[in-house]
């Protein structure tokens, strides 16, 4: 289960990542994205705001994904996830079995999803976000995966190399030293 959870981390968080800098290289294509959805739904005014709403869904997508693949807040990341996408799967749902929308808007111009793709992406998030709300209240250690090394344990190797380092290049100076003065001896 542990290792379920880890590869839906890393999945979970590259997969937001990409779909939050995809939509943000054309946050105002997204906001129109946003006022189909708000007009279907019949809430037109909020047409003001879905600028900075698509702003604010790209830049909460990506901190979400990277959140992710560094471990950080578990139990906020995981609950937000969760949320996030129990709303999306409502809004792919609603858009797929009334035909309202006919784009879900999630990978901007990139990727056009069906709406009945889109609504399968999501059931099969939701099953990945599940595995990590699961597992939110575990520490998220980096050596589990081997592939990373905490900030403080970085530090405290290159310390230590710049330790040592500095310790060789007394030795060797020492030992030039000596040689250079078994030189003048000799001459």
């Amino acid at each position: 289960m542990k290792a379920i959870a880890q590869i839906s981390r890393f999945l979970v968080g590259i997969l937001f990542i990409f779909s939050g800098w995809i939509k943000a290289n054309d946050p105002l294509g997204f906001s129109y994205k946003l006022d189909e959805y708000f007009n279907v739904f019949g809430t037109p005014w909020m047409s003001s705001v879905s600028l900075y709403m698509a702003i604010g869904i790209c830049v909460f997508e990506i901190a979400l994904g990277v959140a992710l693949l560094l471990g950080a807040k578990m139990k906020w990341t995981s609950w937000s996830l969760l949320l996030l996408i129990v709303f999306f799967t409502f809004l792919t749902f609603w858009s797929w079995k009334f035909d309202v929308v006919k784009d879900c808007g999630c990978f901007g111009d990139f990727m056009h999803l069906k709406p009945f793709t889109s609504f399968m992406k999501d059931i099969v998030l939701l099953v990945l976000i599940l595995f990590i709300f699961a597992k939110k209240n575990e520490k998220f250690k980096h050596r589990d995966i081997n592939a990373y090394k905490t900030l403080k344990e970085l530090e405290d190797e290159a310390k230590s190399i710049s330790a040592k380092k500095s310790k060789n290049e007394l030795k060797v100076t020492g030992a030039k030293k000596l040689f250079e003065d078994d030189q003048l001896l000799l001459l």
